[in-house]
């Protein structure tokens, strides 16, 4: 081969090494492997995510590739749709910029396996303080707490227990806000102390002869009537009550049972407006 030929070879092989390297240039860089080679289901919301929380992951996931594809930076926060989301209240803002910091990161750890972007600090507006408590919130735990005192001394006589408030889960452990117990337990210690005092305050004489049974059991039928009436809002008389209309007691002692019945009946409804006349 003659040197004309040999030159004009050399120059063919150069022109071609150039528009090969050129073509390569053009031609996008492509990310990690595995970039189009995606498995069903990788771009998915988490089933635990809220709708908002979803639109975000799936608005994260296009913004994620689409600067793939432009070879910037990772930066989900930097992203438009992560500084100016869509119209809506800011709790589900909030939620929108979560679900969309997670799917860029998706896409960032399946195609780069870039490192997250550290997270941006989401300003949380603080509870409203709670008012603090009037004296219509303590009068209504002392009030509650005067009737399940009463009806803790019913079961006490009932069950024969020691006569104690203290003894009574209720006045131990309340039920109430930490706030409302001391005027609750005010309220239980004289609701109990009321119980105990109506009910076993009926005459020495009714403790003997044939009738103190009936009588006994008719005073206190009675002040446990009072009680539920009080709770349940019902008009103080005697007089409605079945009990009293209708008395479980031999026809010779009906005339006593409904006697010790009204009085048991009037003391403790004296003890109640007692109490609440006086608060």
């Amino acid at each position: 081969m003659n040197q004309w030929k040999m030159r004009w070879l050399t120059v063919l092989l150069g022109a071609f090494a150039t528009c090969a390297f050129a073509a390569s240039a053009a031609q996008p860089a492509m990310p990690a492997s595995g970039f189009g080679q995606d498995q069903a289901g990788w771009d998915v919301p988490p089933p635990n995510f809220t709708q908002t929380q979803a639109n975000g992951f799936r608005d994260g996931i296009v913004a994620g590739q689409d600067d793939i594809a432009h070879r910037l930076q990772p930066n989900a926060t930097g992203r438009p749709e992560y500084r100016n989301p869509p119209q809506m209240p800011f709790l589900q803002r909030v939620m929108y910029r979560d679900g969309f910091q997670k799917g860029y990161q998706r896409v960032m750890d399946r195609f780069y396996n870039a490192p997250p972007p550290p997270p941006q600090p989401v300003y949380v507006a603080p509870p409203p303080p709670a008012p603090a408590p009037g004296r219509g919130d303590l009068m209504s735990f002392r009030h509650r707490g005067f009737q399940e005192g009463m009806d803790g001394a019913l079961k006490d006589l009932e069950n024969h227990r020691n006569v104690d408030p203290n003894n009574r889960d209720e006045f131990r452990h309340p039920s109430v806000p930490f706030g409302m117990q001391e005027p609750y337990r005010d309220g239980f210690r004289h609701g109990y102390d009321s119980a105990m005092r109506a009910m076993t305050g009926y005459p020495d004489e009714w403790r003997r002869g044939p009738e103190s049974e009936v009588r006994t059991r008719g005073y206190h039928d009675g002040a446990i009537g009072a009680i539920r009436d009080w709770e349940n809002n019902r008009r103080p008389e005697p007089n409605n009550r079945d009990e009293f209309r209708r008395p479980n007691a031999p026809p010779q002692m009906q005339d006593a049972y409904r006697d010790a019945f009204r009085r048991g009946y009037s003391r403790i409804s004296q003890e109640m407006n007692g109490y609440f006349g006086g608060r």
